[in-house]
């Protein structure tokens, strides 16, 4: 069985298949925040972040929430 890992303790989302190029990402993100959704981390999947698991993508975000202030 694999070793429990411990995850950042804060909302995330995680997009994957919406274009930045037509609008389709601006506009969910502006329909979540008119919604009220607060969500600190926020990522879209990269080439990069494709090959990681999903608990090295949330510490990784969560670093980086941090270090622009974010907050621990």
């Amino acid at each position: 069985m694999p070793e429990a890992v411990s995850l950042p303790d804060r909302a995330a989302l995680i997009v994957s298949g919406l274009r930045t190029d037509d609008g389709s990402l601006n506009g969910f993100l502006d329909t979540l925040r008119r919604g009220g959704a607060d969500i600190p981390l926020r990522a879209m999947v990269t080439p990069t972040s494709r090959g990681w698991t999903l608990g090295a993508l949330l510490h990784e975000l969560n670093a980086e929430h941090e270090a622009i202030g974010g907050g621990a």
